[in-house]
């Protein structure tokens, strides 16, 4: 029997490479009950299949181009979302052309669900389809025999930038994680796969460890949280070059500002002889003009 690896992500036309990780959902949900007395299931069936796929990308740039904080609709896209494997071949690496698989996604949402970024490490960004029935297709469509998409090289990967919140600049950062916080709404329809999906409800959270317990100071961030704005809360993201970094005046960084409201919910923990750290926790907010995160996704760094 053929074995399959993971090849790439199409987005209708565009394929785009620094994809590290692809998982596909089918969530079926089956309903198996005694009746009439007896202790043995006497008839099961399928009562609801809620399919989805997530896939993890390094090349975040080009992707946040493709889908942002609004999400992207999938009945939108005229290819459809398309996840390829490549068949393996006994022997070798990659089977011949015409033996490869597609599974195909019509209709639904892509939706971002979290960016994380370490010190030292490659930033990843975190995407996840929600497949709805399009009253035509299966919600995966499914095709074997088939040739492999050509995936254009892409050295994009980005470190961990600088960053300032409420106009304070913090220093020893471990890790920052962004919630994109996107609630989504599922009519569930008649059948047992869902026949709708919206975005209910957006609330981003971006979460910051350190090593910097002077983060938590009346003139940096007090007790009672600071207020946040587009203009004083800015997260770099640095884009790698071979030797190092791209410089900070070539417009190739991706650039996040915030609006809303952060706080220190932990000012110190330590274990043993390790450094203590300090997390923070700012939620954002629309502040009337402005989606609550903007991102830039080709800008230098000031």
């Amino acid at each position: 029997m053929p074995r399959y690896r993971f090849h790439s992500v199409q987005h209708h036309a565009t394929l785009v490479g620094g994809i590290t990780k692809v998982a596909a959902a089918a969530a079926g949900q089956l309903k198996a009950e005694p009746t009439s007395g007896s202790i043995y299931t006497q008839f099961v069936h399928m009562v609801s299949q809620s399919p989805k796929m997530e896939f993890d990308v390094e090349s975040i740039g080009s992707w946040l181009d493709l889908c942002a904080l609004g999400g992207t609709s999938i009945d939108g896209l005229g290819n459809g979302l398309i996840f390829w494997s490549a068949q393996l071949a006994q022997g070798s690496s990659i089977a011949a052309a015409g033996n490869h698989r597609s599974l195909t996604m019509k209709s639904g949402i892509l939706v971002p669900r979290s960016l994380t970024v370490s010190t030292q490490g490659n930033a990843a960004l975190t995407y996840e389809a929600l497949v709805t029935w399009d009253t035509t297709n299966d919600p995966y469509v499914i095709a074997d025999s088939q040739n492999l998409p050509s995936v254009p090289l892409i050295a994009e990967t980005y470190a961990l930038g600088s960053l300032a919140l409420g106009g304070v600049t913090l220093d020893k950062l471990a890790s920052v994680t962004l919630d994109f916080g996107i609630e989504l709404d599922v009519d569930p329809g008649a059948g047992i796969w869902p026949e709708g999906v919206s975005i209910k409800s957006t609330i981003p959270k971006l979460t910051v460890r350190g090593q910097d317990p002077e983060w938590l100071k009346s003139t940096n961030i007090p007790l009672a949280g600071l207020a946040c704005t587009h203009a004083n809360s800015i997260l770099y993201l640095r884009r790698r070059s071979s030797t190092g970094f791209v410089a900070d005046v070539t417009a190739q960084h991706v650039k996040f500002t915030f609006d809303g409201t952060v706080h220190v919910p932990e000012p110190f923990s330590a274990s043993g002889a390790d450094a203590g750290e300090t997390n923070l926790e700012l939620v954002c907010e629309h502040d009337g003009t402005n989606a609550p995160v903007t991102i830039a996704t080709s800008t230098a760094i000031t």
